[in-house]
């Protein structure tokens, strides 16, 4: 069975399933932080790096779109606890991070899926 999956699997189909995968991804996370998508698919296209992540400032415009009250809310459930809007903000800023220098959603973020 799974011989017959990988031979009627063409290279193109699988880098289209993963590309299609990734667009969710990306869709999924700046719906759930209540971030501009378009903003965050920008940034993600440059392949920034940390030490270019806020040239001209679009770090800082991206975090802008962020709709923080969503977010402490989301992480105050998650660890059964009030934080605060600057302990949320580092919260928030790290993991942001890492999603646009990795790519993908790590499980337990506030960018994974509730189903």
């Amino acid at each position: 069975m799974l011989n017959y999956f990988y031979k009627t699997w063409s290279l193109g189909n699988l880098t289209d399933y993963q590309y299609n995968v990734f667009n969710d991804q990306v869709k999924q996370y700046s719906e759930n932080l209540g971030i501009d998508e378009i903003k965050l698919r920008k940034i993600m296209e440059l392949n920034v790096k940390e030490n270019n992540i806020n040239d001209y400032g679009r770090y800082d415009e991206l975090i802008s779109t962020l709709d923080i009250h969503k977010v402490k809310l989301y992480y105050d459930k998650k660890l059964s606890k009030d934080l605060s809007l600057r302990e949320t903000k580092i919260l928030v800023d790290q993991e942001l991070r890492k999603f646009i220098f990795d790519g993908r959603i790590f499980k337990g973020t506030v960018g994974e899926s509730n189903n």
